[in-house]
């Protein structure tokens, strides 16, 4: 939609002058700049949102392994130790290091509990 508008904004500017209602705002490089940018950014988040989406039938099997309690008292873990064992640094270095990170600032009050 936006994107639609920005194409046609020459159009909508003539338009609106033609209604003795100009808009200020398409004659503004600046203003016309700032929309642009918008455009591009709408559109990337838009491509992303679709690349993100989830099937249906993945979704729902995602629910059924969270609500199933014979599945969590199985693999009834501490967050810690639960990286340590199934969350592997060569597959996931990033989220590792970061758990690993988290559970270190509160290295003593974490093993207290």
């Amino acid at each position: 939609m936006l994107e639609r508008f920005y194409k046609l904004r020459e159009e909508v500017k003539h338009f609106m002058e033609i209604k003795g209602k100009p808009v200020v705002e398409l004659s503004d490089d600046k203003w016309l700049c700032d929309l642009a940018f918008k455009v591009d950014i709408t559109k990337h988040l838009s491509e992303l949102n679709i690349k993100l989406q989830v099937p249906d039938n993945l979704q729902h099997k995602i629910i059924e392994l969270q609500t199933d309690d014979e599945l969590k008292a199985k693999y009834n873990l501490p967050l810690l130790e639960f990286y340590k064992l199934y969350v592997q640094s060569e597959d996931f270095p990033i989220l590792r290091r970061h758990a690993l990170k988290f559970a270190s600032l509160f290295g003593m009050t974490y093993c207290c509990e």
